[in-house]
C-alpha cells in the first residue's frame, strides 16, 4: 500500500462519544447533536456565574452579613480551579461523556441542596465546595 501522506484520526463525534482516541463498533453520532450537548454543558456550567444575584436575598432572609455570603463565590472560584488538577486525568480514565455526566449530577445536586443551606457552613460546603468542583471538573473538558 503505497502511503498518501495523510493521517487518519477519528472524527470528533467519535472522541465525544467514547472519550476515547476511537471505537469502531459505535453508531455515529450528528454532528449537530454535539454542538446542541455543548451549548446546553455550557449554559449549565456559566450558571456559577450568576452567584450575586443570591447574595442580597440571602442576606435579608438569614441575616447574615453580605461579605461572608459573597465570600461564597470566592470559595466556588477556588474549588474550581483546583479541580481542574484532577479533571484531565479523570477524563483520561472515564471519558469525556460520562465525566460531564457525572459532573453535571453532582453540580445539580449541588445546586438543590445548596437550597437547602441554613447556615454559612453549609453554604460555603454546598455552593462553595462542592458547585465549584462540579463545574471545574466538567469545565476542563
Amino acid at each position: 500500500m503505497k502511503p498518501t501522506g495523510k493521517v487518519t484520526r477519528p472524527s470528533l463525534a467519535t472522541s465525544l462519544r467514547s472519550g476515547k482516541e476511537s471505537r469502531s463498533t459505535s453508531k455515529p453520532v450528528s454532528r449537530w447533536l454535539v454542538v446542541l450537548g455543548t451549548i446546553i454543558v455550557q449554559v449549565g456550567l456559566g450558571t456559577i456565574y450568576t452567584w450575586s444575584l443570591f447574595n442580597q436575598p440571602l442576606v435579608n432572609k438569614f441575616g447574615w452579613n453580605l461579605g461572608s455570603v459573597s465570600f461564597t463565590f470566592s470559595i466556588t472560584s477556588f474549588a474550581l480551579a483546583f479541580s481542574t488538577l484532577f479533571a484531565g486525568r479523570l477524563q483520561e480514565k472515564w471519558g469525556i461523556r460520562k465525566l460531564v455526566i457525572v459532573s453535571g449530577i453532582v453540580l445539580g445536586i449541588g445546586f438543590m441542596l445548596s437550597s437547602l443551606a441554613s447556615s454559612l457552613t453549609m453554604l460555603y460546603l454546598l455552593a462553595g465546595v462542592v458547585v465549584g468542583f462540579a463545574d471545574g471538573t466538567a469545565y476542563i473538558t
